[in-house]
């Protein structure tokens, strides 16, 4: 039988990430032994769909992942998402304007399945996604010493990579910068052009040089090195990290050991510090400090918490009762700290959040031979019989006090955590479900067949289509709003309007290089901008409806202004006859008579007079501040298009507005800078 090939789209290659390795390389590891291989994606490229048999997206929420799963199902890849999290409680943020969340959900509707770590969270999942399709629980697996090592060599290659693109990238910048000052060289004399040329290629190879000499320069190398050198030689002599000031040093390897008895039963805490969206991490030791409080009277003990945060270590935990010691966690030093350990503790706030964590902690302490106390959760009811649950004060006094029963419970918990989550358990729950996945999948979903498809690239864009698509969904016609990556990153509020609609909607590159036709679904009929020419800030959607045009699609622009370029005006740079509009046919709001005289006649033709469209109501906007005051509000708004007067001009202009307020101090001026406009807020820092 042919080998199958799966892709596991990850978020980061950084190993300390648990998701990474419970999620991505242990189950890469145990799918191996049913003969299917697996590529690991990280930064996407031409080539990252190549081959493959089903994308797994792993706990990564970008409008790249969106991107690549819209990519995926188009070929006929099949898309599964794999969950961790729940990610649906309402403090839980990611970097961009949407949040993890409106990804995850975006994604679902075009994903054949989904997997998760535990029962509650499917439950939670069922509830917010809009479509039946298998939801299926997958529990991390064991992590060992020798699958950690396995899975470094796992991420060598996809890391040498990422290493070398992020050098390339640094060198692509000073192309960019060239890039985008070429585009303004097609209002200059040849003799400028050439001028211009030669001055940004010197800038270029300066800027390459210096990149390429840093690289050279021994003493980069040398200052890497003393680098990790220093933090890790701090980390194996104190435990903590470099990052700390002597005085916290001292405070900790010194003023809370003197007491400490060799003797001393060692009850470990580890994980992440925590985080802003849940109760969760280093503070659940707080839930149970009264017990570790009471036992430390009664025996010698110390609390040792392997996290990654020593500051909030210092504020909660080090001034509880009870002898600590703080180690920043790595791989290496969470294995030591568990094998030195006398019983684990595992506290959990039970929130909505917490709730639906893994048993992962409680099997690798197991795994290390080392006894458990823990909060009840749903995840660690298979192992009831072999930890301690909901009773910290007489679990931890029974386990420190008779080691037998702590031996007899270890060697219950790892024959338990073998059948339930060894390596061939998860290779064959992760191998059923790319099974099914694959043997079932189908692209039976209203939501890709889009008839009309609404192309968005400006902030600007979002004042003129909302009448039209409201209109065209009243008439029942199936719309999709197809958004640029490069321009939902610059404009937050132009992503959070697109889905924001009560509609499919699609992030494409901005970079139409390797898009063909075939990036319409059969389902389309026509396509509608609302700025398209050949200029420079319109390619994206220039170049979608010139593909649409080549797929025999309808496609229509709309005037998005009285002096619009190519149509109704023309200056020295953009001039009426070099601007070229590739839409069959071109709304405008006047009569024909309002287009300039020197219109080419190919553009004429495709003008139709509608006039400007409007939405049938307006709601009142509030502006924060003046809501409700009695003095009067007056706007100005910013022009877009600054070269359009002389400077003598704009600075009178920007006089006469501090002037005017001046002389009115009871009427209060408001200036909105243009959505696309640099040059009022470039000279009053925003």
């Amino acid at each position: 039988m042919k080998k199958m090939h799966i892709g596991w789209k990850v978020s980061t290659l950084n190993l300390k990430l648990a998701s990474l390795r419970y999620r991505v390389l242990i189950p890469v590891l145990a799918l191996k032994e049913h003969e299917i291989e697996s590529r690991i994606i990280y930064r996407l490229n031409s080539s990252s769909l190549t081959g493959l048999d089903a994308l797994i997206i792993v706990k990564s929420f970008t409008l790249e992942d969106y991107y690549l799963a819209h990519e995926a199902v188009k070929i006929g890849v099949p898309v599964i998402f794999d969950l961790c999290d729940n990610i649906f409680i309402g403090e839980y943020k990611g970097k961009h304007s949407l949040s993890p969340s409106e990804i995850f959900l975006q994604i679902s509707n075009i994903a054949s399945a989904i997997v998760v770590s535990t029962d509650p969270l499917a439950l939670i999942v069922k509830k917010k996604i809009s479509r039946d399709i298998p939801i299926y629980v997958v529990p991390d697996g064991i992590e060992t010493a020798e699958i950690v090592e396995k899975a470094k060599r796992l991420l060598t290659v996809p890391q040498i990579i990422e290493g070398f693109c992020r050098f390339l990238i640094q060198l692509k910048r000073p192309v960019e910068q060239v890039g985008v000052k070429f585009s303004f060289f097609n209002t200059a004399s040849p003799i400028g052009i050439l001028q211009g040329l030669l001055k940004e290629l010197v800038s270029f190879t300066k800027r390459a040089f210096c990149i390429a000499k840093r690289y050279l320069y021994w003493r980069f190398w040398m200052k890497l090195s003393y680098s990790y050198y220093d933090r890790n030689l701090r980390k194996l002599l104190t435990g903590v990290p470099s990052k700390l000031n002597p005085k916290d040093l001292s405070e900790i390897t010194v003023e809370k050991h003197l007491s400490l008895s060799p003797s001393s039963s060692k009850i470990v805490w580890f994980g992440s510090h925590g985080a802003d969206h849940a109760n969760f991490g280093m503070l659940d030791l707080l839930i149970i400090r009264e017990e570790l409080e009471k036992l430390a009277c009664e025996l010698p003990l110390e609390l040792i918490v392997v996290s990654n945060n020593f500051s909030k270590f210092k504020q909660y935990i080090s001034p509880m009762s009870i002898p600590t010691r703080y180690v920043e966690w790595t791989a290496d030093s969470m294995t030591e700290y568990l094998q030195k350990a006398d019983v684990v503790v595992i506290p959990n706030s039970l929130d909505e959040f917490s709730i639906c964590k893994s048993a992962n902690r409680t099997v690798l302490a197991l795994s290390n031979n080392v006894p458990v106390v823990a909060t009840s959760t749903p995840a660690l009811l298979d192992l009831k019989d072999c930890i301690v649950l909901n009773d910290f004060e007489n679990g931890l006094r029974r386990y420190l006090n008779d080691s037998g029963f702590a031996q007899q419970h270890v060697q219950k918990g790892q024959e338990l955590i073998g059948e339930l989550f060894g390596l061939q358990t998860i290779g064959k729950l992760w191998n059923a479900v790319i099974d099914n996945t694959i043997s079932t999948s189908s692209l039976n979903n209203n939501s890709l067949k889009p008839e009309l498809i609404f192309l968005v690239h400006l902030p600007q864009d979002i004042e003129i289509l909302p009448p039209l698509l409201t209109s065209a969904c009243k008439l029942g016609v199936q719309c999709s709003i197809w958004g640029s990556l490069e321009a939902v990153r610059r404009w937050p509020s132009l992503g959070n309007w697109i889905k924001n609609q009560k509609t499919d909607w699609r992030i494409l590159p901005n970079n139409m290089k390797g898009v063909d036709v075939n990036v319409f679904p059969k389902s389309a009929c026509a396509v509608f901008s609302a700025t398209e020419t050949n200029l420079n800030p319109h390619r994206f959607t220039h170049s979608l409806v010139k593909l649409a045009n080549d797929a025999g699609l309808y496609t229509a622009t709309v005037q998005h202004g009285f002096e619009n370029v190519g149509i109704s005006y023309t200056d020295h740079v953009h001039a009426i006859e070099r601007i070229r509009i590739a839409s069959n046919h071109i709304y405008i709001w006047g009569s024909l008579e309002t287009l300039h005289k020197d219109i080419p006649v190919a553009t004429r033709q495709k003008c139709i007079s509608v006039g400007c469209p409007k939405p049938e109501t307006v709601e009142k906007i509030l502006i924060g501040g003046w809501d409700g005051r009695p003095k009067p509000l007056i706007g100005i708004f910013e022009n877009l298009h600054w070269h359009r007067y002389s400077e003598e001009y704009r600075q009178f202009f920007i006089e006469s507005v501090v002037r005017i307020a001046e002389l009115f101090p009871e009427v209060d001026f408001f200036i909105k800078p243009h959505n696309a406009g640099l040059w009022l807020t470039s000279r009053y820092q925003g």
